[in-house]
């Protein structure tokens, strides 16, 4: 059976591919790789923040 730090450790690595997966949506706005449609720095600072705190969360446990 899994524990409860098996689903923890998932939550965060999802929440992480996430955050990743926006900085990297942001990035090919800024660069003309992709339109924007809505503005990239938003989605930029949504994916760090994800990202921090993600991390903090992570690094507090531990």
């Amino acid at each position: 059976m899994s524990n409860n730090s098996d689903l923890r450790d998932l939550y965060f690595t999802i929440i992480l591919l996430v955050s990743i997966s926006l900085n990297i949506l942001a990035l090919m706005m800024l660069s003309d790789l992709i339109y924007a449609f809505i503005n990239p720095f938003i989605i930029l600072a949504i994916g760090f923040i994800l990202f921090l705190i993600i991390a903090f969360k992570y690094f507090w446990n531990k």
